[in-house]
């Protein structure tokens, strides 16, 4: 959120900047959609400008902070982009990471995009789901890619 800020924040600035943001769409209309609807949904729910970021300081400062996490359904599947973040530009005495990527999933329906530092047009992605999810996911992720992608 550090450049959607109207001032950004200075690049002193030491922490987090973060603001949640969620799609939600009926599983069965996400697999009868192109790849793309489901692209450009995801894009418009995260394009979050100022005014939204704002809302959300303004919402976290009234807020119990304490409140329980909630677990997360078999039915859902939360996608974090780490896309674009600058982790590959860290050199602790030891060279430029080989991969920066959660060390563990907490629980099932976590993705994580993560940025591929050896090749411009790539990524990692980190996927957690329960075993007997994995087939039913690899199956319509590569149906998807190869109708779209894939020549």
């Amino acid at each position: 959120m550090r450049s959607r800020m109207c001032p950004p924040l200075p690049p002193t600035y030491f922490g987090n900047a973060t603001a949640r943001a969620s799609v939600s769409e009926v599983v069965g209309d996400v697999i009868s959609y192109p790849i793309s609807n489901v692209a450009k949904m995801l894009y418009e729910a995260t394009n979050l400008g100022d005014e939204y970021i704002r809302s959300v300081i303004d919402y976290l400062e009234t807020t119990d902070m304490s409140l329980p996490r909630r677990d997360v359904t078999p039915s859902d599947l939360r996608v974090t982009s780490w896309l674009g973040m600058s982790m590959y530009n860290v050199d602790f005495g030891m060279g430029q990471p080989i991969l920066c990527a959660p060390a563990f999933m907490w629980s099932s329906g976590y993705v994580y995009l993560i940025d591929n530092p050896g090749k411009d047009s790539s990524m990692f992605v980190a996927v957690s789901l329960e075993q007997e999810s994995m087939a039913g996911f690899r199956e319509l992720l590569f149906d998807e890619l190869a109708n779209c992608c894939i020549a």
